[in-house]
């Protein structure tokens, strides 16, 4: 019911419904049982969609102790809870914590589970996110290489978990100045998002603004205002500033408001 909620954007009777499934967990099972802990990250879930990350840190940080205490330090839920607070630290733009956390659950995910897995590259794709956020552009480039590996024989270069890691691949190679590189990827990963979820779609509207982004940096200036035209086409509310040669699309936070309906 919470989920339901959820999905329709309905905050408080989301909130409501987990709050009290929480509460049943508790009567019944106790504080520390594993069952307890999944309704404390349905309610971390929550907060964290909606962006009230300190709100939702207890929430992650007890989790990870109710889950490591009933199944031990290297087990695949641990690695999950562990991933998890990584995620809520990387939200909150604390990157060293995060990657404090994200090289914990990813040692522990090689331990626990085959390197092949295509949920083994989620845990290298944000390790090298953060990475890339660090300023660590080389070891950002290791990571995103092992997970986009990974990904293609487990997945298929279709696949969108590959287009994204292909999306940040060419980020951080245009940050290394290999440009030829970085383009192929962006290009490729636009292909397929657009391929996947249509022209229109936020994902390939990021696609496309990477690749704008890109472009500008290496002073490729007509190719980068039509891609963020066709951003804007899309996305005709989204913040955008002048620049040289063309316009530059600000982050927003999502979901963005979107002329052709709701966001894939």
């Amino acid at each position: 019911m919470g989920r339901a909620h959820q999905q329709a954007d309905d905050f408080a009777v989301a909130k409501t419904c987990f709050e009290r499934t929480l509460a049943i967990r508790r009567k019944i099972f106790g504080e520390e049982h594993p069952f307890t802990a999944f309704a404390l990250s349905d309610i971390e879930a929550l907060l964290t969609d909606r962006g009230d990350y300190a709100a939702a840190r207890p929430y992650a940080e007890k989790v990870l102790e109710i889950v490591a205490k009933a199944y031990g330090e290297e087990h695949a839920h641990t690695a999950t809870a562990v991933n998890n607070l990584a995620v809520l630290h990387t939200n909150m733009g604390d990157y060293a914590t995060a990657k404090t956390y994200y090289e914990q659950a990813l040692a522990i995910r090689l331990k626990v589970a085959s390197a092949a897995h295509p949920d083994t590259a989620a845990y290298y794709h944000n390790l090298g996110a953060v990475h890339h956020n660090l300023g660590d552009y080389v070891a950002a480039r290791r990571s995103l290489e092992q997970a986009l590996t990974i990904r293609k024989n487990a997945l298929g270069d279709t696949h969108p978990s590959t287009a994204s890691t292909r999306d940040q691949l060419g980020i951080v190679l245009g940050d290394l100045g290999e440009f030829d590189a970085a383009v192929s990827h962006l290009e490729r990963a636009l292909e397929v998002r657009t391929e996947a979820f249509g022209e229109d779609s936020l994902p390939a509207a990021l696609s496309r603004n990477n690749l704008a982004a890109l472009r500008l940096k290496m002073g490729a200036y007509a190719g980068a205002l039509a891609d963020y035209e066709k951003v804007l086409a899309v996305y005709p509310q989204a913040k955008v500033k002048r620049v040289t040669g063309g316009v530059l699309l600000i982050g927003s936070p999502p979901p963005i408001p979107y002329k052709g309906g709701p966001t894939v």
